[in-house]
C-alpha cells in the first residue's frame, strides 16, 4: 500500500521523515526504505537530501500551504552581518576558500557566523532578497555581467548560462583595477578563460567601463547600458 505523504498530519509526516532518514543513513537502500513505508523512493531521495543539505531544519513540522523556505533560516540582524562580510571584502579575505563570493561561500559563512547550515537553494533565496543575483540573459560561453546598487552597496555580478553566480561586494564604487581583478578572479575559479557580456552598468560609470574593456580584451560592452 502507498501511503499519500499529503495527507499526513504535520507530526505523522515528520516522524515518517525520520524513519527514513534513519533507514537509509543506516545503510539500507532507497529503494527499499521507500517499499517498507509506502512512499515513493523519489520522496525518500528528497527527504534524505533536505537531511544532508540542513540537518535537524528537515524535520520540523511545516505549516499547510506555506513554500519550502518561506520561514527564513536568518533572523534580520543575521541577515545585516552577512551582508556586512560580503561588503567588507572578498571571501578569501574573510578566511574562506573561494575567490570570489557564490552560493556555496555564502553557505560556508552562515554556518562560520551562526553555525547554521543553508542550502545553496536557500542562499540563492537570500541573494535575491539582498539584490545580489545576475543577469540571465544567455551570451553564448561568456558571462553576463551586472554592476548593481542593492542596499546602498555597489555589487558587480557574473552569471553563466548554467547559473552559476559569483560576485563581489563593496561601499564604494568600483575601480579599473578591481574590475581586471574580478574577471581574473573570475578565470581562476572557474580554471578556463572566461569572457565578461556587460548586460547591465550605470550610465554615470560609462569611461569606466570603457577603460575597463580597453584594459581587458576579454570584457565586452552589451547594449544596455545603463
Amino acid at each position: 500500500m502507498t501511503t499519500d505523504a499529503r495527507r499526513l498530519s504535520a507530526s505523522e509526516l515528520e516522524r515518517l521523515r525520520r524513519r527514513a532518514v534513519a533507514a537509509v543513513t543506516a545503510g539500507l537502500s532507497q529503494g527499499r526504505v521507500a517499499t517498507m513505508l509506502g512512499v515513493s523512493r523519489k520522496t525518500v531521495g528528497v527527504w534524505v537530501r533536505a537531511y544532508q543539505a540542513t540537518g535537524e531544519q528537515a524535520f520540523p513540522p511545516q505549516r499547510r500551504g506555506r513554500r519550502v523556505g518561506e520561514c527564513l533560516a536568518l533572523s534580520g540582524e543575521q541577515q545585516d552581518r552577512i551582508v556586512a562580510v560580503v561588503a567588507a571584502g572578498l571571501p578569501d579575505a574573510a578566511g574562506l576558500p573561494h575567490l570570489l563570493w557564490t552560493r556555496r561561500a555564502v553557505t560556508e559563512l552562515v554556518e562560520r557566523e551562526f553555525g547554521i547550515r543553508i542550502s545553496p537553494a536557500t542562499a540563492d533565496r537570500y541573494l535575491t532578497r539582498w539584490g545580489l543575483t545576475g543577469p540571465r540573459e544567455y551570451v553564448g560561453d561568456g558571462l553576463a555581467v551586472r554592476w548593481t546598487a542593492p542596499r546602498g552597496l555597489h555589487a558587480l555580478v557574473a552569471v553563466t548560462n548554467r547559473g552559476l553566480v559569483f560576485f563581489r561586494a563593496g561601499r564604494l564604487p568600483f575601480d579599473v583595477a578591481q574590475l581586471v581583478d574580478f574577471r581574473n578572479r573570475l578565470r581562476m575559479q572557474l580554471a578556463r578563460e572566461v569572457t565578461a557580456v556587460v548586460a547591465e552598468w550605470p550610465a554615470a560609470q560609462r569611461q569606466l567601463l570603457e577603460r575597463w574593456c580597453s584594459a581587458d580584451r576579454n570584457v565586452i560592452a552589451g547594449l544596455s547600458i545603463g
